[in-house]
């Protein structure tokens, strides 16, 4: 087996990469990934080619930022030895994550920039960042706390639409300027609720600024710079993105709070409630999609059932939530092999977490059975033992699903008030008919 990786690792003809998304791993032809790569490349309004590479250049500035905070006192000691860089610093390099489940398969550009010479700003900054962006009242966490923010709201009318909204391309099309804006704005609002330790404003604009600027990168030995948007593989990128469109779904909100009875959001993956007509929700659509020149959306609707992250959402019969797990169909099952050099603890802890995970997501025993079955069935054919997946399993078992999904945030309480919308929009729909 290592002989025969090791062959694949070294043939030049193919390059091996883990899927977009789906947990697969995904082997293209060199130079149609080359040419992909250098199509991404091209456009030039996102990336400017350089004669070299400008890493030293850019450590050497950085340092000057960072000097001139600390010489005017808007960082410590401590806080100037955090942001240094690492001498010599590395280039950041430029790599593209095949999107298997999209026609053709492009390629999702991804930029490493560990240890590059913005990487210990990066750091510094997500640290204050992460907290406010997770302030957004639509911001969820994860699977969890998205079933939590659902399955208090009760029956929903027949007129109510699932909808799901996810920008194109986030990270490379946010304005510099307007995503600093709506840092700072953010931090200005919040700002008699900051902590102690939270850096002036002003500085961190200085920093972010510097991220953005020295946006460098090398592919194949050439060396480019982006100059629009944030670059994937940054560690600031999430939580910047996550604020900037935080400010986005504010206009969208208070244009249409009229109809929208439940909105959260994943970074730019949507999920809303929509209570309006057919053609309420295309003004919607229309109006989302002329509100900023570069953040566009894409759509799905549905008065029955929608997917959304990793859960399918369908109504029952009395209009009540149900939730079940989704996979894209081109979703792999990469559970570690038993005969792998990991302890028989953490073999025991992928069996057990799983489980746990079905049993959280899945709100119907019979779904729940079925899928617990067919984890069973891969486990299996994954060297584990019949007696150790039982054992887990019903560990997992013996949690109330109540109990897992116990709320930690009080942002879901918020939600329940909204029945009052759903009345109120129940009244006019049947007075229009």
């Amino acid at each position: 087996m290592d002989i025969t990786l090791n062959n694949l690792k070294a043939n030049e003809k193919i390059v091996i990469k883990p899927c977009d998304k789906g947990g697969g791993i995904c082997i293209l032809n060199t130079c149609d990934y080359i040419s992909k790569m250098k199509e991404l490349l091209r456009d030039t309004k996102t990336y400017k080619p350089l004669r070299r590479d400008p890493t030293n250049a850019i450590r050497n500035d950085i340092m000057s930022t960072i000097d001139y905070l600390h010489n005017r006192y808007l960082i410590t000691d401590e806080t100037k030895k955090l942001l240094t860089p690492l001498k010599p610093a590395r280039t950041p390099l430029f790599y593209g994550l095949p999107k298997t489940h999209k026609e053709n398969i492009p390629l999702r550009p991804i930029v490493s920039a560990c240890d590059s010479p913005t990487d210990n700003i990066s750091r510094y900054i997500t640290q204050f960042l992460q907290p406010l962006a997770e302030s957004h009242p639509s911001y969820i966490k994860d699977s969890k706390d998205f079933i939590n923010a659902i399955q208090d709201i009760g029956a929903l009318p027949k007129f109510a639409h699932l909808v799901t909204a996810d920008v194109t391309s986030l990270y490379t099309n946010i304005p510099h300027q307007e995503g600093i804006d709506a840092i700072i704005n953010h931090i200005n609002a919040f700002k008699d609720e900051l902590p102690r330790n939270f850096p002036y404003s002003s500085t961190i604009k200085i920093l972010i600024e510097s991220i953005l600027k020295h946006n460098n990168f090398s592919f194949m030995e050439e060396h480019y710079l982006q100059v629009e948007g944030t670059a994937m593989g940054s560690r600031m990128a999430p939580p910047y993105a996550n604020i900037f469109m935080g400010s986005i779904e504010q206009k969208i909100l208070k244009e249409f709070q009229n109809f929208i009875l439940l909105w959260r959001r994943f970074i730019d993956d949507i999920f809303f409630i929509f209570l309006g007509s057919t053609d309420q929700l295309e003004l919607l659509k229309k109006f989302m999609n002329q509100l900023h020149p570069t953040i566009k959306f894409t759509f799905n609707s549905s008065t029955e059932r929608i997917s959304f992250l990793d859960i399918s959402i369908s109504l029952n019969e009395d209009r009540t939530f149900s939730t079940n797990l989704y996979r894209k169909p081109t979703a792999c099952s990469p559970l570690l092999h038993f005969k792998s050099n990991h302890s028989i603890k953490c073999k025991e802890n992928i069996i057990y977490s799983q489980a746990l995970r079905y049993s959280t997501l899945i709100s119907n025993d019979h779904n729940l059975q079925l899928e617990l079955d067919n984890l069973s069935k891969t486990l299996i054919i994954r060297g584990y033992p019949l007696q150790m997946i039982s054992r887990n399993i019903d560990k997992a078992l013996s949690h109330p699903r109540s109990t897992l999904l116990r709320k930690t945030d009080s942002r879901v309480e918020k939600s329940i008030s909204t029945k009052n919308l759903v009345n109120k929009l129940t009244k006019i729909h049947k007075k229009q008919d």
